[in-house]
């Protein structure tokens, strides 16, 4: 009987020294990460714009998708992201790997203006701030 109880104390000390390690390990591993976070402005959308906005000329979730911001390697050789997904105010936040990157808009038939591509560094536990302006070029 007492072997039976040796044995349960074992195998629960063991249980619990696992349960600690892959808690701290996870811990560790979430501060090798930093947020990056913004607001991605696109327009014109129409031709004319009015004060207030038309609402037909304001961005939507099809918006963003025709204007794909990826997030690519430092040397800009391999696509971390496809495209960043702002919500419907055109707000986005999500979390990387502490590094350096660069932000450049995904379409190959851009014409007008924009602030990408752009470096940024992520750090670990802190947030960097990148807004995104592209210029449809619609006039």
């Amino acid at each position: 009987m007492n072997y039976l109880r040796y044995l349960f104390i074992i195998a629960l000390l063991t249980f619990s020294v696992l349960l600690i390690t892959s808690c701290s390990k996870s811990i560790i591993s979430k501060m090798d990460y930093g947020i990056l976070k913004g607001h991605i402005d696109i327009g014109p959308l129409c031709p004319v714009e009015k004060n207030p906005p038309d609402p037909k000329c304001l961005p939507t979730a099809d918006t963003y998708k025709e204007w794909p911001v990826a997030i690519y390697t430092n040397d800009r050789t391999t696509k971390i992201r496809f495209a960043i997904t702002p919500d419907e105010n055109g707000n986005y936040s999500l979390e990387l790997p502490a590094g350096r990157y660069i932000l450049g808009l995904d379409r190959t038939d851009y014409l007008g203006n924009s602030n990408l591509p752009v470096a940024i560094d992520i750090t670990k536990g802190n947030t960097t701030v990148q807004d995104i302006m592209i210029d449809t070029g619609i006039r």
